[in-house]
């Protein structure tokens, strides 16, 4: 008989914007279900400031930049608070989706939110969702930002 999956951990990313808010939305439903751990995290990344100096932590953007990550980990807690569930956060540091993927391996689910971008905005801006699905090796639901278009 094949091993029973269960999730037991999910990872989920948060930006601070509609999609990943709702993606937050879409793992407390899914923990509260499953009687799962969340950890959710934010992430500074750095990938342009690095070019910049080897000590981008005493630039005010950086430090805006850290600001603003909290803030969502913060709102993330409170969010789970009130729907009456426990969420780990971490604050991270670097390209968005190497760090997702870097942390995947301790996680059974990996959520992350998508803006549905197609065509010349897709390919100018890449797509952090896009990665994490074609690279992570636990599985991924990447939540949309509107439910009822499909």
């Amino acid at each position: 008989m094949p091993k029973r999956f269960a999730i037991e951990k999910i990872l989920v990313a948060l930006d601070g914007s509609d999609h990943s808010k709702r993606a937050l939305d879409m793992t407390i439903f899914l923990a509260k279900k499953l009687k799962a751990k969340i950890t959710a995290i934010s992430i500074i990344d750095n990938s342009s400031m690095a070019t910049i100096s080897e000590n981008v932590a005493t630039y005010p953007l950086y430090e805006a930049l850290q600001s603003s990550a909290q803030r969502f980990l913060d709102e993330a807690q409170k969010t789970g608070e009130e729907k009456k569930v426990e969420i780990e956060t971490k604050l991270c540091i670097g390209p968005p989706a190497n760090e997702i993927l870097k942390l995947s391996v301790e996680f059974d689910l990996v959520v992350v939110g998508t803006m549905g971008k197609t065509g010349l905005s897709y390919f100018l801006l890449g797509s952090v969702a896009d990665k994490v699905v074609r690279r992570c090796k636990v599985p991924v639901l990447v939540v949309p930002l509107k439910g009822d278009d499909c």
